[in-house]
């Protein structure tokens, strides 16, 4: 199963190497739903430990929205988790502190509640804390990863 998940963190990480961020579109005709998939960020310094992070986009009353994270962490402590902590301050020096929503899974899945079209600043540092044994795993972006949610906003808002 582990490695699986480094193999899934390895093929990311090079699939979001290049260009901008975007969100795809999906049309069900038999269910008659549109999904809205945004790209997914991997951040990680050796490939092994880190985090993948994916806004959750969808359409309320004509206007494109994100409400919440979808969190994903590799080798930050054990498997289950629950009320992680994750931290994000922005080069403006916002700071967001949010404790993840969802209840106890063994998944490596933390689901927190964020609004990325409220903030327009470049991302400075990510701060992830296991909630289970309080491992850490802070991470420094990128010029590229700093503007991730800047170009996810910009992409939903051309949809």
């Amino acid at each position: 199963m582990r490695t699986i998940r480094l193999t899934i963190l390895a093929m990311l990480v090079v699939a979001t190497t290049f260009g901008q961020y975007k969100v795809d579109v999906e049309v069900d005709d038999m269910s008659e739903t549109t999904s809205y998939l945004p790209e997914r960020v991997i951040l990680s310094e050796d490939g092994v430990k880190g985090l993948m992070i994916q806004p959750l986009i969808d359409k309320e009353r004509g206007k494109m929205v994100s409400k919440h994270l979808i969190v994903l962490h590799f080798d930050i402590g054990s498997g289950c988790v629950e009320n992680s902590k994750l931290i994000i301050l922005f080069e403006d020096g916002q700071k967001v502190n949010m404790t993840a929503w969802n209840s106890f899974n063994c998944e490596d899945t933390n689901y927190f509640r964020f609004d990325l079209t409220k903030y327009s600043s470049p991302i400075e540092k990510i701060k992830f804390t296991h909630g289970r044994d309080y491992d850490s795993f802070t991470y420094t972006l990128s010029d590229k990863e700093s503007r991730y949610f800047i170009e996810i906003n910009n992409a939903m808002q051309s949809l």
